[in-house]
């Protein structure tokens, strides 16, 4: 997130390589473990994890797609929103997990981590859609108030 969205290379590269690190981590803490037929806290965590940084992965190529699709404006809300939604929802998400107890609930957990990727990629991707037809209209109804608040598209 550190990077403009024009600047995908350096964007891809970071991200890319911070998931092979975190594979490298996931595989080697999942050796050390006893094998159980059950979910754990642990095994939820470092697919939380996995998920969300192939989230941020795909943001990533979704602001720059955006970018030559809808424009920089469009882009950089997403980016934007990006960089609040996603480390909000990761420890939202963990606090979530700490309290967490029993089989049954951790289960849910374990469900609702699968899906927390997905749904924050079409999340972000309707707010982005959401931006983009705001801009429109506003550049078909009232063009000169656009432009004088610096809001261009």
């Amino acid at each position: 997130f550190c990077f403009p969205p024009t600047a995908l290379m350096p964007r891809v590269a970071a991200a890319f390589v911070s998931f092979l690190t975190l594979s490298n981590w996931i595989n080697a803490q999942s050796r050390r473990m006893p094998d159980v037929n059950y979910q754990t806290w642990i095994h939820i965590f470092m697919n939380l994890a996995r998920y969300t940084l192939f989230a941020s992965l795909t943001q990533t190529i979704l602001a720059h797609i955006t970018l030559d699709v809808c424009g920089r404006r469009t882009s950089r809300m997403l980016d934007y929103f990006a960089r609040i939604l996603m480390p909000v929802d990761f420890f939202g998400f963990v606090i979530v997990m700490s309290f967490t107890r029993g089989e049954a609930a951790v289960n849910t957990v374990a469900i609702l981590a699968d899906l927390n990727s997905p749904l924050l990629i079409l999340l972000l991707l309707c707010g982005a859609w959401y931006y983009n037809q705001r801009l429109r209209h506003q550049l078909r109804t009232s063009p000169f108030e656009l432009y004088n608040h610096g809001r261009s598209p």
